[in-house]
């Protein structure tokens, strides 16, 4: 049992940060839900951390028993994550 990862200001940034870079790279549109389940971004975002969750691999029905991952999309996603890192100057400003 984990609580809910809490929606912030921070994260909120944080999402609209690797929105932007998927955009300038080509990687695909992101996109928010509210999936329910529990994710250990709970409890970074408890500590004040920005975070996202399911910035791993693709998938569908995440935290749920029918829970798929998409393997395909791991190396678009590595992609996307080195360009958050490349570019994570202009988001720490």
């Amino acid at each position: 049992h984990r609580i809910p990862m809490e929606e912030t200001k921070g994260n909120l940034a944080l999402f609209a940060y690797m929105k932007g870079i998927s955009a300038q790279y080509g990687l695909g549109e992101l996109h928010s839900c509210i999936a329910g389940g529990g994710s250990d971004s709970c409890y970074s975002v408890a500590e004040g951390v920005p975070s996202l969750c399911a910035m791993g691999i693709e998938g569908h029905e995440q935290h749920t028993l029918r829970e798929r991952a998409y393997t395909a999309s791991l190396a678009k996603r590595a992609k996307l994550i080195a360009a958050a890192i490349v570019h994570a100057g202009a988001f720490a400003e």
